[in-house]
């Protein structure tokens, strides 16, 4: 892309998150490419970057930072959250999913979040990276030598707290209940609840068609 044109879309971009109605707003943006369906809701002052994907009846609140995201239908982003897609790997969300206020979902290295999802807040980090040999090597920054990439994917049905850290190469199965305050660093069965640090399987979960149980279970480490 031209360099002059790419800097005139980066301060059309900012001067849309500025306008005062939703219905501009989403014009200037669908200017931009950004692909927006209909009864979204992009509040002022959220920074809508490149390469977004957004389906119908969205809501997206303020002070959010979102590039390179697929965001399904009827779901919600709250108040500045960071939802950090590269070209290479846009973040997936689906539908009816909520994305609580203050959290780091980091798509990096690719990261799926499924439908009927859960977030809860603040303060949870969702890393498809991580820049621990880059600190130990002595790498520069910006130096992509010693950056370890490892993918994230979190399945349907899955509620998760406040304060969780998921580190990369997890898969969350589906109907499972992460407690806040947990780290997450190996996979977490599909009908599990889990919690600690690292996290432990502490109740088996049964889903009926009208019923949900919580079955204690002897606490049993993820690795």
């Amino acid at each position: 892309m031209n360099r002059g044109f790419l800097f005139i879309k980066k301060n059309i971009l900012g001067i849309a998150s500025q306008l005062p109605t939703n219905k501009l707003r989403c014009t200037l943006y669908r200017l931009c490419n950004i692909k927006i369906g209909k009864r979204t809701c992009i509040e002022k002052n959220a920074k809508i970057k490149f390469g977004n994907l957004f389906g119908n009846n969205i809501q997206i609140e303020s002070n959010t930072f979102i590039q390179y995201t697929s965001i399904g239908n009827c779901s919600k982003i709250d108040y500045g959250t960071f939802l950090i897609g590269v070209k290479k790997n846009r973040l997936e969300i689906g539908k009816h999913t909520y994305i609580g206020y203050y959290n780091i979902l980091d798509g990096s290295g690719n990261l799926t979040i499924g439908n009927y999802v859960h977030i809860s807040s603040p303060s949870v980090g969702i890393w498809t990276h991580s820049s621990v040999y880059q600190s130990l090597c002595s790498s520069e920054l910006g130096d992509p030598s010693f950056r370890k990439e490892g993918p994230v994917k979190i399945e349907d049905n899955v509620w998760i707290g406040g304060k969780v850290t998921i580190y990369p190469n997890v898969t969350i199965g589906q109907y499972s209940v992460v407690l806040p305050n947990t780290v997450i660093n190996k996979d977490v069965p599909p009908f599990s609840m889990v919690g600690g640090i690292p996290a432990k399987i502490i109740k088996k979960i049964k889903v009926n068609e009208e019923t949900i149980e919580f079955i204690p279970t002897e606490i049993e480490k993820l690795f």
